[in-house]
Order: C-alpha cells, then sequence, then structure tokens
C-alpha cells in the first residue's frame, strides 16, 4: 500500500471526489487502497444524504473491508456484500455514531467519548479528561450548528495496537468552514479556505449569533497534542490544515471537499498528562 493512503492527507481528499461519482449508482461496488476512519465517515455522510439516489448500499472489492465496515456499525453495507472470515479485534474499534441535532448529541456525546475514545487514550488527570471531552463537543456542536447537513455529523474511530495511536474522525457533509466563516462577517471574503479554518480555531471566534456564548476555539486539544506528538487536521471547502506534534502546515486542496472533516491522532505513551499547577 502506498504510505500517502495511511493518513489523511490532501491526496486522500482529492481521491474522494472519485469515489464521490460512484454515488449515483442504487448500489455501489467500491475499491479504494484504504478504509480508515476518515474515509469511512466521508461514505456514511455521503450515504446518508437524500440525494442522489436514496436508500444507496455499497459493497467493498475487499471483503475484508465489508468485514470492517460492518463490524464498526456501518450502516450502508449490501446485504448480500462479501465478508471476509477475518476477524477484528473489537477492543480496537471505536463504533460508528450520528447525530442529527444538538438535543440527540448532548445526550450521548459524553457516553461516547468517556466510554469508546478515552480508554484508547494515554493517561490523563481527571480536569485534562474533562476538557478533553468538552473539545469532542465543540467539534460536534460546531458541525450541528454552522454545518447545515441534513445527515448531521458522523464519527468513528480505531485504535491501532501496532503503531500504538488512535485515530478518530468527525464529518458533516454541509456548508463547510469557510462558507460559515463568510457568511458571518463579510471582512473575510477575500480569506482563502485555509484562513479560514485557522480564525475558527481560536479561542474566542464563532460564528454563533451574538446572544451565544464564543467558540472555545480547540486550544486544549491544539496543546495536548503538541507534547504527546499527535496530529490535528482538518480539510474544509479548499483548505487543508495540519498540526503535528508542535508542527503547522496548510494547503490549498486540488478538489474541493463539501463541508468539514476533522481528523485526530492520539498516540498512547507511557506518560500522564496533566496540567501544570497555575492553569488549573
Amino acid at each position: 500500500m502506498n504510505r500517502s493512503y495511511l493518513e489523511l492527507s490532501a491526496a486522500t481528499i482529492d481521491s474522494f471526489s472519485q469515489i464521490h461519482r460512484e454515488f449515483h449508482q442504487p448500489k455501489i461496488l467500491l475499491k479504494t487502497p484504504f478504509l480508515l476512519p476518515f474515509s469511512i465517515v466521508f461514505l456514511d455522510q455521503h450515504l446518508r444524504s437524500p440525494s442522489p439516489v436514496p436508500h444507496r448500499r455499497i459493497e467493498m472489492l475487499q471483503p475484508t473491508h465489508n468485514t470492517y465496515l460492518k463490524h464498526i456499525g456501518f450502516e450502508f453495507l449490501a446485504n448480500d456484500a462479501e465478508v471476509h472470515s477475518s476477524w477484528f479485534n473489537s477492543e480496537n474499534v471505536i463504533l460508528m455514531r450520528n447525530f442529527l441535532s444538538l438535543t440527540e448529541a448532548e445526550h450521548h456525546i459524553v457516553e461516547w467519548v468517556t466510554g469508546a475514545v478515552l480508554p484508547h487514550f494515554p493517561s490523563c488527570t481527571p480536569p485534562l479528561r474533562k476538557d478533553i471531552v468538552e473539545q469532542f463537543w465543540e467539534i460536534v456542536s460546531n458541525a450541528l450548528e454552522h454545518g447545515q447537513s441534513l445527515a448531521g455529523i458522523s464519527m468513528c474511530g480505531q485504535y491501532f495496537p501496532k503503531k500504538h495511536y488512535v485515530e478518530i474522525a468527525f464529518y458533516d457533509a454541509g456548508i463547510g468552514i469557510p462558507s460559515s466563516v463568510r457568511r458571518y462577517d463579510s471582512r473575510f471574503t477575500a480569506w482563502s479556505d485555509v484562513e479560514c479554518i485557522e480564525w475558527a480555531l481560536e479561542a474566542g471566534n464563532t460564528t454563533r449569533s451574538h446572544v451565544h456564548v464564543g467558540g472555545s476555539g480547540l486550544h486544549v486539544l491544539e496543546k495536548f497534542l503538541a507534547i504527546n506528538k499527535g496530529i490535528l487536521q482538518i480539510a474544509s471547502g479548499n483548505g487543508y490544515y495540519k498540526q503535528h506534534g508542535a508542527t503547522k502546515e496548510r494547503q490549498t486542496l486540488q478538489h474541493h471537499l463539501q463541508g468539514t472533516l476533522v481528523n485526530i491522532r492520539v498516540h498512547r505513551d507511557s506518560f500522564l498528562y496533566s496540567y501544570r499547577p497555575h492553569q488549573i
């Protein structure tokens, strides 16, 4: 396998445009060199969409991929899809969830993060764990408040024991961060898509109405990942933002990505993560 497909990148995002063109058939037979959380949530969102064809089902050419989709809770696998006899360790899979409203998310997001995601994280003190849960809530609530996706937001994850890291992906096929930011204030009209993404990441910046409290950004998660040498990736429109450890990069995508895709990689090392005393 080409190593470029082992993580979310400009190459994998651009390949989504080819996959999306296949979504015009009632049953779709897909061949893809990768099947990772970020690609699964992409499939889930677009298959939930009411257009172009309702009630679509897919089958992957690789039986092991069909098996994995079934195991992770993917709802749109064809009933007659060929399933391999391979067995996947259920302890490493973070089952799919889809939220259509803030009310639904409020009732289930804490349970999903604390019960399914955080067990794969390195050790964190309770105050930091609480704030990490709130950072995941920030991702979900922003998508549901601003994304305007008819399919809500989809999320899933996977722990890779040989690589000692967990990846969690969130995707809403809505209007995307750049469009949301530009609608909020005409001053941002000339900004690039990646500049809009960076603005949305800053604490206090929000496109919510003035009656709501400003967004908290993802600064806690960014600082945690900088120390953990983890990865935060956000793609929206033609913008691609990546933080790897303390290093940040920005790119313009060749193909436009509908909505917003967030991918997080956390290394499960042996350290205990906590706030410094003056931060608590």
